[in-house]
């Protein structure tokens, strides 16, 4: 009763695989990989697609943590962008921020990135919680564009093997229009250092689509 209560919990309040607002400790290491497999809500199981992502983060000091973000549709199109972040306003008490600087790829087209994240541990009622919300900022350097995205995310910890997750996704890219999406998930812990993701993807503004996402977390 208190799992499916905590999962309705999050699918009304609105995490990335990333520590965000969090620095990563000296010499850690973390690794996801994950696959999400999407089909326009209208004629489920048609127009098929894939898109797969790699996310990367070292932890090259106290206070400054290195990064790769990057994702391929099966179409061909790509973006990788690699990324320093650094904390903020290390006397908060309750919470937490960073900013990060990065320079990327796509296709043919140079990014330029800058992120700003925000986070906020908790003790709930279903366990241990937190809540973040995680915003960049894109020029495209040869379209003279920009695009942006904020991440709101949310997440409990009902045992020591489990963590349930929700991510609110809002974005605004070139070429299209601004788009709100809803992506709960839910962790589980095998071994000491790997986690296996289950997850879902779901347009609510903006996207037509919905899909599955299987990943793994890897922790070093």
């Amino acid at each position: 009763m208190r799992f499916w209560l905590s999962c309705l919990i999050l699918a009304i309040v609105p995490i990335t695989a990333g520590a965000g607002a969090w620095p990563r400790d000296k010499d850690s290491v973390f690794l996801s990989f994950s696959s999400v497999l999407s089909t326009p809500t209208g004629v489920l199981g048609r127009d098929l697609q894939v898109y797969s992502s790699l996310y990367a983060e070292y932890g090259l000091s106290r206070d400054l943590t290195l990064g790769l973000d990057a994702g391929k549709g099966q179409g061909g199109d790509y973006s990788a962008t690699v990324f320093l972040r650094m904390p903020l306003l290390r006397r908060a008490e309750r919470h937490r921020f960073a900013f990060k600087a990065g320079l990327g790829l796509a296709e043919d087209d140079t990014l330029v990135n800058l992120g700003a994240s925000w986070g906020r541990g908790m003790e709930t009622r279903y366990g241990h919680g937190w809540v973040s919300l995680d915003t960049d900022l894109v020029y495209h350097t040869r379209a003279g564009t920009f695009s942006g995205k904020a991440d709101l995310t949310l997440g409990v910890k009902p045992g020591e093997r489990t963590k349930l997750m929700l991510q609110l996704q809002i974005g605004d890219y070139p070429g299209s229009g601004p788009f709100v999406r809803l992506a709960p998930s839910v962790a589980r812990k095998f071994g000491s250092r790997t986690y296996v993701v289950l997850g879902a993807k779901i347009g609510v503004v903006g996207d037509d689509r919905a899909g599955l996402k299987l990943g793994t977390w890897l922790e070093f």
